[in-house]
């Protein structure tokens, strides 16, 4: 029969702890023939934590704005085109097209004229922003984007050839009008003149000026460029697979030869919004806070925090901003970044590249929607600045930082769609200013006062 090995027995607890002297208390108090351990002894005072303050601050130590734009982007480059009138803002459509390279796309022999040329359209796109709002949802929007206008389009030639890197900016010379028509919907098919086409195969062409018209109800409406990327598409009614987008001209031909009807699409090699009407932003931060997209302009600012004591513990500091009813555009989110003065300072533009690499982000709201936060009658948008109010006072922060106020861009974590970027959508957040007798921006600040543990 098999047995256990043998066990050695049990030391009795108390020979243990005889045996084993003070070893097994040192490790959590330590050994009673130790010394005293010196770290704390030298603390001259009892630390006291007093009751919460809350202070209001509404002086700004600095402010201003600035213009950005994309280093990487040209403006003939975006991929919305603008066309309409809203409040003081306007623009026109300008676009170039080379068909003189039709006659290559025809069998040889096959005539070019007024008989056999049926058509020619010029198709617009515009995105769903400005599609009209549901019945079902009249109730519960409040839109801020133009929805569905009826426009009148407008066709020009130009006196001269199209110079892309003059707009934004006043509307070109025109040589004639070669069309006028009203429209809307997801996609607008304007009518050309077919011997104006046939003029334009034969000598080129100086480019088109698509205007608003008379009897247009207001609104700037935005519309493909050629230059939409694929993601862009997400914010179109494309009819189909393939589609070219941007201000396309269509060209219908008919082969009486062949009975064959054929399409031709030329697609613009250049297109541009004229903005030539672009209202001025605030004055100053007294008249008022202004964040623009597509043509970009951001305000910056930080607070006065010399009245605060010394000693303080930040338990919360939020920014406050008063919607301003003025505002329009499609949904967009706001975002605070503490960048240096320095960036800004003595500059009338600056780059989103330049932002992104000097920016830290402090606080954000996504997809911030100013239209439904008007129809609820809410006043005020917040951002929790703990931390950089706090870094401020401890000297942590660099000691020009301000608070820049962007959009959503592509860097930080709050661009508020994949599909694009600020420079996309026209839109203007608006928030009443410093002079604002009751609802100025402010910084609501609750801090902790210290007293006694030393001096």
């Amino acid at each position: 029969m098999s047995q256990s090995p043998p066990r050695a027995p049990l030391a009795p607890l108390a020979a243990l702890a005889r045996t084993a002297g003070c070893v097994l208390i040192a490790v959590l108090a330590g050994c009673t023939s130790d010394e005293a351990n010196p770290v704390g002894s030298g603390l001259p005072g009892q630390l006291q934590v007093n009751t919460p303050q809350t202070v209001f601050v509404g002086t700004l130590a600095v402010s201003g704005r600035v213009a950005v734009k994309d280093a990487s982007l040209s403006y003939d480059h975006n991929e919305l085109l603008y066309f309409g009138n809203q409040d003081a803002d306007a623009s026109a459509i300008l676009a170039h097209y080379d068909v003189t390279t039709l006659p290559d796309s025809l069998p040889e022999g096959a005539l070019l004229d007024e008989t056999t040329v049926t058509s020619v359209k010029l198709r617009l796109f515009r995105t769903e922003a400005y599609a009209a709002v549901p019945d079902s949802l009249v109730d519960v929007v409040h839109p801020l984007v133009p929805q569905n206008p009826q426009k009148v389009f407008e066709t020009f030639t130009l006196a001269a050839p199209l110079d892309v890197a003059l707009y934004p900016g006043p509307e070109p010379a025109t040589a004639a009008q070669i069309g006028s028509q009203s429209g809307t919907g997801a996609s607008v098919f304007l009518d050309l003149p077919v011997p104006q086409l046939l003029a334009w195969v034969a000598s080129g062409m100086n480019g088109l000026l698509i205007r608003e018209g008379e009897g247009s109800q207001p609104g700037l409406v935005g519309y493909a460029s050629v230059d939409m990327t694929t993601s862009g598409y997400q914010e179109i009614d494309l009819v189909g697979a393939g589609t070219t987008v941007g201000p396309v001209l269509t060209v219908a031909y008919r082969n009486p030869a062949a009975d064959l009807d054929t399409a031709f699409v030329f697609e613009p090699d250049a297109d541009v919004s004229t903005f030539h009407v672009l209202a001025p932003p605030p004055a100053d931060l007294a008249a008022g806070l202004e964040v623009q997209t597509h043509l970009r302009r951001y305000p910056y600012f930080f607070p006065d925090l010399a009245g605060l004591p010394d000693d303080i513990l930040i338990n919360r500091a939020v920014l406050r901003l008063a919607i301003d009813a003025g505002s329009f555009g499609p949904v967009e989110s706001l975002v605070l970044h503490e960048v240096p003065l320095s960036l800004l300072a003595g500059r009338d533009t600056i780059t989103v590249q330049e932002i992104e690499e000097a920016a830290v982000v402090s606080d954000g709201i996504l997809a911030v929607d100013i239209g439904q936060m008007i129809y609820d009658e809410e006043t005020w948008v917040g951002f929790d600045i703990t931390g950089t109010v706090q870094r401020a006072l401890n000297g942590a922060l660099a000691p020009d930082t301000v608070l820049l106020l962007t959009a959503g861009e592509e860097f930080g974590g709050y661009q508020v769609s994949g599909n694009y970027s600020p420079d996309f959508y026209f839109g203007r957040m608006l928030f009443l200013g410093t002079a604002h007798p009751s609802l100025p921006p402010h910084f609501e600040i609750t801090f902790t006062p210290f007293s006694g543990g030393g001096s």
